[in-house]
């Protein structure tokens, strides 16, 4: 099943991330764990669907939050941002379209969201210290 190639994708993906900021033995303590899990479930779904919109007052308004607690919720359960994390993985999934080489840089950024392609290029040469260019080489 495709849904749950990419669950365990995305959970693979999670443990990554908190595995490299030495947080192995992290665990969340909250007094409303439902809250956790409904911004943990839709922190999951904008990164298997990263290309798409993710805007600050759409994820609120998914989860009937005001903006500012949305942000320090989010900060406090996975100590980044969401649009940090929105980047990373946009950057990661053009990254993989870029090994199609088939297809050009700009298709591969389109591909992964990024709606400026000279935006594309500054983020990812400031995360990975080159260009794309380069990269694919």
């Amino acid at each position: 099943l495709p849904e749950s190639s990419a669950l365990i994708h995305l959970y693979l993906q999670e443990l990554l991330l908190l595995a490299a900021r030495g947080a192995a033995n992290y665990q969340v303590q909250t007094s409303d764990p439902s809250l956790y899990h409904e911004i943990h479930s839709l922190r999951l779904l904008m990164l298997a669907n990263c290309e798409q919109d993710w805007s600050a007052e759409k994820m609120c308004q998914l989860l009937q939050l005001g903006k500012s607690q949305f942000y320090r919720l989010y900060r406090e359960y996975f100590h980044t941002t969401p649009k940090e994390e929105l980047i990373q993985a946009r950057l990661q999934l053009a990254v993989y379209h870029m090994t199609n080489r088939s297809i050009t840089i700009q298709e591969a950024a389109y591909q992964a969201g990024f709606a400026n392609i000279n935006h594309f290029h500054r983020l990812f040469k400031k995360r990975y210290g080159c260009t794309p260019m380069q990269y694919r080489s």
